[in-house]
């Protein structure tokens, strides 16, 4: 995002507490964390069904974005055999404010390869590929690791994440 939007609160509510990502309605917006805070302690806070949280979003996020036509792609990569093998997708995975433009570094481990990740927006597939390159070769020089960038596989959006 490159314009500042404006930070709401919402408190979304359900019947029961077992999936805790699982919200059925949409109570109220507020524009502050304490205004949400103070509406579920005046009316709810003796309620013994019934669950509630207060989850923050923006007002009309990434309009410069859509403005751009830019797309949100996912991409993601193993490091096999000094060879990094890396997939792309458009996605329809939840826009992660944190993880935009960041990449993600799963280590190595026994029993997994060094594995990135890279959600962002651009206009085309080539475009976050460029993106998803610089940030490697620039992890790469920094830990010192010798890699190739393998050509990357289109992935069908119902196979990305």
């Amino acid at each position: 995002m490159t314009t500042t939007p404006i930070k709401v609160y919402t408190v979304v509510s359900k019947e029961v507490k077992e999936d805790p990502d699982l919200f059925t309605n949409l109570e109220g917006v507020f524009s502050t964390y304490e205004k949400a805070q103070e509406y579920i302690d005046h009316f709810f806070g003796e309620a013994k069904y019934g669950y509630r949280s207060i989850v923050s979003t923006y007002l009309d996020p990434f309009q410069d974005e859509i403005q751009n036509r830019d797309f949100y792609y996912s991409i993601s990569s193993q490091l096999i055999e000094r060879q990094l093998e890396v997939e792309i997708c458009k996605t329809s995975f939840a826009v992660v404010l944190s993880e935009v433009e960041q990449l993600q570094i799963d280590p190595e481990t026994s029993e997994k390869p060094l594995e990135f990740t890279l959600h962002c927006f651009a206009a085309s597939e080539e475009k976050a590929i460029e993106k998803f390159n610089k940030l490697v070769k620039n992890y790469a020089k920094e830990q010192n690791i010798q890699l190739q960038i393998r050509p990357y596989r289109i992935a069908d959006s119902d196979q990305c994440y």
